[in-house]
């Protein structure tokens, strides 16, 4: 089981600006996944939450190959430079998309912990977008799921929701404990 990484939480006390450096933003969402698997395998908190970046996010990436844009993020969401409709901008979409897996490969980092810590049989991880795209739908949001909740998901299932994403949250309520009456639930995510 690795250990939490303390020295790099420690480093981040300086109140340094994440926004301005992508990387460190990517290592602040990686060392809260450590602490948060820390604390549901001590059962010192049962929930959390983590939010990476903010509704307009500023954060600019560096080391992305030749031909990205040097936009903030929430502008490479839109594809164009501005925070106004969705544009066209085909290194913008590229730029997105190496975005996207430097996310991926600090979510894995992250779930790593919750693997090496036993807690995907009693557990959910959720992770999202606040929107699909830079016109702020959310037809063809990305979710990822890992855990099964108690048992309560099947896991290795993709599921098409059709932009109804509100009984895939019912579901992680009852999977909680909330109950039954607790909105509508997707059938085909129950074990």
């Amino acid at each position: 089981m690795s250990n939490v990484d303390v020295q790099g939480i420690e480093a981040f006390k300086n109140g340094v600006s994440f926004t301005q450096n992508g990387n460190m933003i990517e290592d602040l969402v990686r060392l809260h996944g450590e602490v948060t698997a820390l604390a549901f395998a001590c059962n010192y908190n049962r929930v959390g939450v983590l939010q990476w970046g903010d509704g307009t996010d500023g954060t600019k990436y560096a080391g992305l190959s030749a031909g990205a844009v040097a936009w903030p993020f929430h502008q490479v969401s839109h594809r164009v430079e501005s925070d106004g409709e969705l544009g066209t901008n085909a290194n913008a979409e590229d730029t997105h998309a190496q975005i996207d897996l430097i996310r991926m490969q600090t979510l894995a980092k992250v779930l790593r912990h919750f693997s090496e810590r036993g807690l995907f049989a009693n557990s959910v991880v959720y992770w999202t977008n606040h929107v699909a795209t830079g016109a702020h739908t959310v037809t063809n949001l990305p979710i990822v799921i890992a855990g099964s909740g108690g048992g309560y998901f099947k896991q290795g299932t993709y599921l098409v929701s059709n932009g109804q994403n509100g009984p895939l949250l019912s579901a992680i309520a009852q999977a909680a404990g909330a109950g039954t009456g607790f909105g509508s639930v997707l059938s085909d995510v129950k074990a």
